[in-house]
């Protein structure tokens, strides 16, 4: 697996946006739990796009293909980092979203 994930690191921009949509009294202490399964929810999620990095990269190097060091230098174009742009959008509204709800409110 790639050493340096910080060339994918998240949008720190679109993260203070969404930050300015959310009401500043966001939670409530009945909302804890919420926020706890959602952690957790997140934390499976890196955990698996990680191991699914991991078993690519694997099978690459089984085929000749090492990539570790060109995912670390690779520059995204402006398609690619507009894809990247509208999944951390998207996680980031799922997960506002999710919280808004919450039955605490």
């Amino acid at each position: 697996m790639s050493s340096d994930s910080r060339r994918f690191a998240p949008n720190v921009h679109a993260a203070h946006d969404m930050s300015r949509q959310v009401p500043r009294q966001l939670l409530k202490p009945e909302d804890i739990d919420r926020v706890a399964l959602a952690l957790l929810s997140l934390v499976e999620e890196l955990a698996n796009t990680r191991a699914r990095q991991r078993t690519l990269e694997a099978v690459l190097a089984r085929h000749g293909m090492h990539v570790g060091d060109e995912i670390d230098r690779l520059v995204p174009d402006a398609e690619l980092e507009r894809l990247h742009d509208e999944d951390r959008r998207a996680l980031l509204e799922r997960i506002v979203d999710s919280l808004a709800d919450s039955p605490g409110k």
